[in-house]
């Protein structure tokens, strides 16, 4: 895994590999790498470009300016405009079951905590969020494991096959009986 850092390939991008998926995994490593060469090439250039373009946007601003075209901004830009443009890291998409898998599985290792993982799993929470929600998450839990040990309690199973609740024995038609 270290190799394919070396390489500017993520590890993660790969998944795990096992010998049904090892060629898919393969071409994922040769794709992760073509792109991440291809794009820090890209990113240099772009970088160019945009200081390029931001001072050419303050010469074409200034010289408006002097041809008395009214312009919302009155004040002139300097010849020495700092340009400082930061691209994002790229991360791979991750679908969200293989997200909760994992976040399972760090959490039953003991790497990560019950709210980091919840947090995880929900990105667009804040902290404040993330604390109600892991509340509501354990609410509902014990009203579910509550209904269940009620049930046990009383006998009456999900499974039992008598969905109206009776016993086979009461059930019979005590129609000739009388």
């Amino acid at each position: 895994m270290i190799w394919l850092d070396t390489k500017g390939i993520r590890a993660t991008s790969v998944g795990e590999l096992q010998i049904d998926n090892v060629a898919s995994g393969i071409s994922k490593m040769i794709d992760e790498g073509d792109t991440t060469i291809a794009r820090r090439e890209q990113e240099t250039l772009f970088k160019m470009v945009e200081r390029d373009f931001w001072k050419l946007v303050g010469i074409m601003h200034n010289t408006w300016l002097d041809s008395g075209v009214r312009l919302k901004e009155t004040r002139k830009t300097s010849g020495d405009l700092l340009v400082n443009v930061v691209f994002p890291e790229q991360k791979p998409l991750v679908n969200e079951e293989e997200l909760i898998r994992t976040e399972v599985m760090k959490l039953e290792a003991g790497l990560t905590s019950r709210s980091r993982a919840v947090a995880k799993a929900n990105p667009d929470l804040d902290i404040t969020e993330i604390s109600k929600l892991i509340q509501e998450i354990d609410n509902d839990s014990n009203s579910i494991n509550f209904v269940n040990r009620l049930a046990d309690s009383m006998g009456d199973s999900p499974d039992d096959g008598n969905s109206d609740g009776s016993d086979d024995d009461t059930s019979m038609d005590n129609s000739s009986g009388s």
